[in-house]
């Protein structure tokens, strides 16, 4: 089988070109920096709470993990019924006791 040939090169205009890429490969960079000093603070922070709580610093990861992806997590649509009642049940509700046991949309604790 013969060695894979490298596909066509475009060719670089002129100087300004050359230095736009300079600039975003120095940009890029600088990002992945920053990016490392983020990711070596969350784990300092990981590594303080372990220790001051007792637990593992899988857990914490796991914990943030789970927090992010429960706040990407895609909500419901509302339909017209749901949206109906909740809007009479409101209106059911108004001037009364947001913690009487018979109020219909408050949670009670």
């Amino acid at each position: 089988m013969p060695p894979p040939v490298a596909g066509p090169q475009l060719p670089v205009a002129d100087d300004l070109q050359q230095e736009h890429v300079a600039h975003n490969a120095a940009k890029a960079w600088e990002e992945d920096d920053e990016v490392y000093v983020l990711l070596n603070h969350i784990q300092d922070e990981m590594q303080r709470l372990a220790a001051k709580f007792s637990k593992s610093q899988h857990y914490y990861w796991e914990r943030l993990y789970l927090e992010a992806k429960s706040d990407r997590k895609k909500r419901s649509k509302i339909n017209t019924y749901n949206a109906f009642i909740h809007d009479m049940a409101n209106k059911e509700n108004e001037g009364r006791c947001p913690f009487a046991c018979w109020n219909l949309t408050k949670v009670n604790s």
